[in-house]
């Protein structure tokens, strides 16, 4: 009877480790071996599951999963909030995941809204502190509290390019094309507005300054020259512009000692491939 059942337990800990859930795999391994405190026979399999689950003769060859985050599609975007206790993840029909780093469960999930003509509205970003997620569409701002609920949303006039919290202030980062807009969080009140005084939009993928709310900022136009980057820090409520060395930004990294490195190429790389890359260290 003991074996019968340490034979379930190995294959319940398989299971277990199948769906990404390794902790769990582990007790329910060592349930089906023997110890000081049973009498349980020694079965091989649960001495197999067990090793599998605490990767016993991992060779590092391969790569393993340690936790399998649940999506209902394949994810587009992922990002770690603030404080660094949650990942938002965005998958392909546009729900938005909030995930508890502590134990990897799901906080809460949005789905996605509708408009006029049925189709699902494109999630251009999302975040997440305590107090709720705030989703960021083509013109508008949304913040649910944890139980799915609306709280409030804000609609622009310019078009929404991704949100981004700074919490110690309190306030969320709302990047636009033409400009930049700073929103309380609690509220929904939009308290400053910086406009963009080049000729190019903002578009793309903003970084943080690590341990700064400064925030670096890339744009794009079809018929650049010479794009640029903005550093805009939020505690001045100054903004920076930079113009780069070639016309398309491929990509943008702020090192440990506050520098911003960034790597461009000629802007017509669709047409000609890629001729000039430059690296400007700003």
């Amino acid at each position: 009877k003991q074996e019968n059942q340490s034979r379930f337990y190995a294959q319940e800990s398989l299971d277990l480790l199948r769906l990404g859930n390794r902790e769990d795999a582990v007790l329910v391994a060592m349930e089906g071996l023997p110890s000081e405190n049973n009498d349980r026979p020694y079965v091989p399999d649960a001495e197999y599951a067990l090793s599998q689950a605490l990767y016993a003769y991992d060779s590092g060859s391969t790569l393993t999963q340690d936790r399998i985050l649940h999506h209902d599609l394949s994810i587009d975007e992922l990002m770690c909030t603030y404080d660094k206790s949650k990942i938002v993840t965005i998958d392909s029909g546009n729900k938005v995941y909030v995930w508890n780093v502590s134990d990897w469960t799901l906080k809460v999930s949005i789905e996605p809204a509708v408009n006029d003509q049925n189709y699902y509205i494109e999630v251009k970003s999302a975040d997440a502190d305590d107090t709720g997620v705030y989703v960021a569409t083509q013109d508008t701002l949304f913040k649910y509290d944890y139980t799915g609920g609306l709280e409030y949303f804000k609609t622009f006039d310019d078009t929404v390019e991704q949100c981004k919290l700074f919490e110690k202030e309190g306030k969320i980062l709302i990047v636009c094309r033409n400009g930049l807009s700073i929103m309380d969080s609690a509220t929904g009140q939009i308290t400053d507005r910086i406009e963009n005084t080049t000729d190019q939009n903002y578009l793309g993928k903003v970084k943080k300054y690590p341990d700064k709310d400064i925030f670096v900022i890339p744009h794009y136009d079809i018929d650049a020259v010479n794009t640029y980057i903005s550093v805009f820090d939020t505690k001045e409520k100054t903004i920076k512009d930079i113009k780069l060395s070639e016309g398309y930004l491929l990509d943008m990294y702020v090192t440990q000692n506050g520098n911003i490195a960034a790597v461009s190429c000629n802007n017509n790389l669709m047409d000609e491939g890629v001729k000039d890359v430059m690296v400007d260290l700003v």
